[in-house]
Parts: C-alpha cells; structure tokens; sequence
C-alpha cells in the first residue's frame, strides 16, 4: 500500500514538474522575453530591465516567458492594443504551469490591460486573442532589487556610563524571582498533601 501511495506522489510531482511553463515542452512554444538595462535620466524610481516587444498575433494563443526576476524587485507586466475596437484579448500570469493562472484578466475598453506583483526567478504570460491577426506591445519591466537598510541586533553597552544589565531590569529579575518561589512552594505543597 505504502508503494502505491509513493509511486502515485512520485507521478504527480513529476506531472507538475513536466507541467513547467519554462521548460519549453514541445505543446506550449514559449517565447522569451529578454530584459535589458532601463536607466532613464531624469527616474531614478524607474531603473530596472524591460522588454517592449510589438507583436502581431495570427494565432489563437501565444506563451511568453520571463527569466531572472527577483522578489525584491516589483514586477510590471502590460499589454496595450493598436485597435482598441477590436475584441477583448486575454492575459494571463503563470507561475508553475500553463494550464493554471495565477492571475488573468482582459484588456479594457481602451485596449489596456496591466498587472503588478512580485515573484521569483521566472514566469510566463499567455495572451489568447479571439479577432486574428491582432497587434499589440507587450512590456515586461522589473525594477532594482530593493536596498533595505536593517537595523543591528546588537546594542553596544557602555560600561563607564553605568550601563547595567542588573540595575536596568531589576524589577523584571525580582519579578522572576518571586514567580520562581511561589512553583517551588506550591510543588512543595502538593508533595506534602499525597
């Protein structure tokens, strides 16, 4: 029985790893979307990599991966129709695999649709259009890793200033003391009465 369950786990996690968006499985072909150093003069809060790729669908369907993202950065992925009269087109967010969105939508009235968040290493973007051929752009940019400044775990104790661990928490000692105590005499207590 316990063979039946690992090998059935075993196939499932093996699915799910097959199941991967990024590994370029012959029925999904993915295509990359390279990011390239963004550093706009004048927006420092803009510096990252993007990718602006126009795009002209014929297909049904197109997959399109990203590589190399961290989760410190912010990640801004969107798409803007040329022909806003044109039918919604559908965007998706993949995480683990293509047949699971992690976060979808359609673009609006004006032809716009944009999503932010955060992920690690890779994920992918599936875009279904329904009028064929449909043209649009397709921005990828995520920002610097964030630079957080952490604060020490260590305190410096200054001795000739009278610094004194004792003196500082002395009523938290007492206290302690006291609680000690009262166990010791209540264990006393109940040995005494059996």
């Amino acid at each position: 029985m316990k063979t039946i369950v690992s090998v059935l786990c075993l196939l499932l996690y093996s699915t799910a790893l097959s199941a991967q968006p990024f590994t370029l499985d012959k029925k999904f072909k993915a295509t990359q979307l390279k990011l390239n150093k963004f550093d706009p003069p004048n927006e420092p809060k803009a510096n990252g990599r993007i990718s602006i790729s126009k795009v002209t669908q014929r297909e049904d369907t197109l997959f399109y991966f990203v590589k190399g993202v961290s989760v410190y950065s912010p990640v801004y992925v969107a798409l803007q129709s040329d022909d806003s009269a044109n039918s919604a087109i559908e965007v998706s967010l993949h995480k683990l695999s293509w047949t699971r969105a992690e976060r979808s939508g359609t673009t609006d009235a004006s032809g716009h649709w944009e999503d932010q968040f955060k992920t690690e290493n890779d994920f992918g973007i599936r875009v279904v259009v329904k009028d064929k051929p449909a043209t649009y752009t397709l921005m990828v940019w995520a920002g610097d890793e964030s630079k957080i400044e952490l604060p020490s775990v260590f305190k410096k104790v200054d001795i000739s200033k009278g610094d004194n661990v004792f003196r500082d928490n002395l009523l938290y000692f007492v206290i302690a003391g006291l609680v000690m105590l009262a166990l010791v005499l209540l264990v006393k207590l109940r040995k005494k009465n059996k």
